[in-house]
């Protein structure tokens, strides 16, 4: 039986979204700048077609989508849990619990808020380095992609109860990257659902889906090709 469908007997899918952080993440450990490097080449692959400017700007979004896993309980989450789990950021782990009991049970020891979404926090990590974001031709696209690669802000975000919220900090491609992980994204006037709406009249109602499936698609084959070519939990 595949893991995902494990996940959706046992409930840890959601109900509103493709995929959570359970199942996008439990596969095999594997170093975050690696996954992301690895997904943004995906998808200069599947947008090759595409005019070299919105191409750029998929790929921009795929580089940068997990960013909000460098959450300090995130990783430990990573780590089955663990808080003091020390070591280089990573995007995926086999340690990530799967049922809907282990799961809950290593999100309270990590500290990770109830129904928080990494795809936010990556956003808010994003807009804090304006030279990274500055590559991309249609800024509004590139946060887009990421805010909604796990089906959500489409027009609005979910809200995260981040109580004990914290600023997250990394360096990644000569940049420092800082936000606050109450990203304040699920408020009416964040501009999330603006965004979209703008998008959907540049784009159109197919054209925007497509550019989202792109950048899901190349998550989830690159996702693919490392559970395959895992070695030992190297990475």
């Amino acid at each position: 039986m595949s893991k995902r469908r494990v996940a959706e007997q046992t409930g840890t899918l959601s109900d509103f979204s493709h995929e959570d952080d359970a199942t996008a993440s439990g596969t095999v450990r594997r170093g975050l700048e690696d996954h992301l490097e690895g997904v943004a080449e995906q998808a200069r692959r599947f947008s090759c077609q595409l005019p070299a400017e919105i191409a750029g700007d998929v790929a921009l979004a795929a580089l940068c989508h997990d960013l909000g896993k460098a959450d300090p309980r995130f990783q430990a989450l990573l780590h089955g849990g663990n808080p003091w789990a020390k070591g280089p950021l990573l995007a995926k782990s086999g340690a990530m619990p799967y049922g809907r009991a282990a799961f809950e049970s290593a999100r309270r020891r990590s500290g990770y808020p109830l129904g928080a979404r990494h795809e936010l926090l990556s956003v808010r990590l994003l807009e804090s380095a304006p030279e990274l974001l500055g590559r991309a031709h249609d800024p509004d696209l590139v946060l887009h992609l990421i805010a909604s690669h796990h089906g959500h802000c489409r027009p609005f975000a979910p809200v995260v109860d981040d109580q004990k919220h914290l600023e997250v900090s990394l360096d990644l491609w000569e940049q420092r990257l800082t936000a606050n992980s109450a990203t304040g994204l699920e408020r009416l006037d964040s501009g999330v659902a603006e965004r979209f709406w703008r998008l959907v009249r540049r784009y159109g109602w197919w054209g925007l889906a497509g550019l989202e499936a792109i950048l899901m698609l190349s998550d989830h084959r690159r996702s693919e090709w490392e559970e395959n070519h895992s070695m030992g939990g190297a990475q």
